[in-house]
């Protein structure tokens, strides 16, 4: 069995059945379509993991779930007041994503400038690996969701 998406987000199934096209999971979410993010120099590395990770939906229903609103915030509570976290960051960069006027990039400034503080390898500017950037940011919003409850439930 070979799947291929489709530009309409449909998956086909192409083998002997007859099974109707399944719907790419984030269709379900109900949002505006996606639009693109803002090249803000040297991000290419960055853009391409949020945009992959952006189509992870399991992960983007936690942080676009209205019911977890309360506890992403919540993760200030361990931190700097002053300083959003990059899960905070993190949410607000998806809602501009699926909710955000379509055919407009969003621009994704301040979760880099942010990301750069957090880690100097990222900073504005400097080009860097993409897998450097989907591993840390994993770790990091894994390390701040977990400092309220030690798991996450989705």
């Amino acid at each position: 069995m070979i799947n291929n998406n489709n530009i309409n987000g449909n998956i086909n199934t192409t083998n002997n059945s007859t099974a109707k096209p399944k719907k790419f999971p984030l269709k379900e979410l109900k949002f505006d379509p996606m639009i693109g993010l803002t090249n803000i120099g040297q991000t290419c590395y960055m853009n391409a993991v949020l945009q992959c990770f952006s189509h992870l939906y399991h992960i983007t229903n936690y942080f676009l779930n209205p019911s977890k609103e309360a506890f992403i915030n919540d993760t200030k509570t361990n931190r700097n007041q002053n300083e959003p976290t990059l899960s905070i960051l993190y949410k607000e960069l998806l809602e501009g994503l699926w909710k955000g006027e379509p055919k407009k990039s969003f621009s994704p400034d301040k979760f880099q400038e942010r990301l750069g503080v957090l880690n100097p390898l990222f900073k504005k500017n400097n080009a860097s690996d993409s897998k450097d950037f989907a591993c840390f940011l994993i770790m990091q919003l894994h390390e701040e969701l977990n400092l309220l409850d030690g798991a996450i439930s989705c």
